[in-house]
C-alpha cells in the first residue's frame, strides 16, 4: 500500500516517539507538549481549547480536527509552553480540501503573549501552497511559500536556538530542509 514510497530490498527506518514528562515549573519547553493521540480520548489538560467540534483522536496516533464549512475550528493547548531552546514538530497525514467552499487553510502556530504575534506553518487548500510565517498584527509581509507536497512537507517544524527561528519541513521526521 505505501507503493511507490517502499521498494523491494530497501531499508526502512522505524521510530517510536517518546514524549517527556513535563517537570518543574511552567513555562515548560515546548518539546514536552506532546501527545501520541492513542488513547481514543481527547487530553483536556493539554488540550482545553477546541471550537467548532474540532478534536477527536482516531485509534490510531492521530488527531483529527473537523472541518465544517463557515466554522473556524481550532484545537489548542494551554499557554504554558516556551519555545526558547526548544520545537514544536507536527506531521501532516491529510490536509484539508476546499470540497466546494472558497476558503479553507489548516496551521500549527506557537502564539505570543502579544495579540496577532505568531510564527508557524500555514496550508492554503485553495491555491496548494504551504507557508512558513512570522506574523505580527496577523500578518507577515515576507512569508517563505512553497508549493505543497505530501512527501516533501509530511513533517513540519519550527524551533529556536541561540535566538534564531528556523522553520523546517522533512519527509520522514528525520532528515531536515530548512526553507526559513
Amino acid at each position: 500500500p505505501y507503493s511507490p514510497f517502499v521498494r523491494p530490498n530497501a531499508p526502512i527506518r522505524i521510530s517510536v516517539a517518546v514524549i517527556p514528562t513535563t517537570s518543574g515549573a511552567a513555562p515548560y519547553p515546548m518539546a514536552m507538549l506532546g501527545d501520541d493521540f492513542d488513547d481514543g480520548r481527547v487530553n483536556t489538560t493539554l488540550w482545553p481549547t477546541n471550537t467548532g467540534g474540532a478534536g477527536t483522536e482516531t485509534g490510531e496516533g492521530r488527531l483529527r480536527i473537523a472541518l465544517v464549512p463557515g466554522v473556524d475550528t481550532n484545537f489548542t493547548s494551554a499557554r504554558q509552553w516556551n519555545l526558547a531552546g526548544s520545537k514544536l514538530t507536527a506531521k501532516l497525514t491529510t490536509v484539508p480540501a476546499l470540497n466546494g467552499s472558497s476558503n479553507c487553510a489548516a496551521s500549527i502556530w506557537v502564539t505570543s503573549t502579544t495579540a496577532g504575534t505568531r510564527i508557524g506553518w500555514r496550508y492554503d487548500a485553495g491555491t496548494g501552497v504551504i507557508s512558513a510565517q512570522s506574523q505580527s498584527g496577523f500578518a507577515d509581509g515576507t512569508p517563505v511559500n512553497l508549493t505543497y507536497s505530501p512527501i516533501d512537507h509530511a513533517w513540519l517544524r519550527v524551533r529556536e536556538s541561540a535566538g534564531t527561528v528556523t522553520w523546517e519541513t522533512s519527509s520522514d521526521g528525520f532528515g531536515w530542509t530548512s526553507p526559513r
